[in-house]
């Protein structure tokens, strides 16, 4: 997971799962796929219900520190 919650967060969203992100334009790009994004206000329950465990588990394909993650939490797929 590249070190940028905004970046992973746009990596997140299908269709943008290979997207290598500058930190400068990941805020920008973030908030043209979830308008509602708010830095420093993201709770638990947003998270939940924008995303799956499934756009993790595609994310992680192209983003091995996320994948090291999941399977350290044990949600990695085998």
């Amino acid at each position: 997971m590249t070190p940028n919650l905004e970046g992973l967060l746009v990596r997140l969203h299908k269709g943008c799962e290979q997207h290598q992100i500058a930190p400068r334009d990941s805020m920008r790009r973030l908030i043209s796929l979830w308008p509602g994004y708010g830095k420093g206000s993201l709770r638990t329950s947003q998270v939940r219900q924008r995303f799956t465990v499934d756009d993790f588990h595609r994310a992680a394909k192209f983003d091995k520190d996320l994948l090291k993650l999941l399977r350290i939490l044990g949600l990695a797929q085998t």
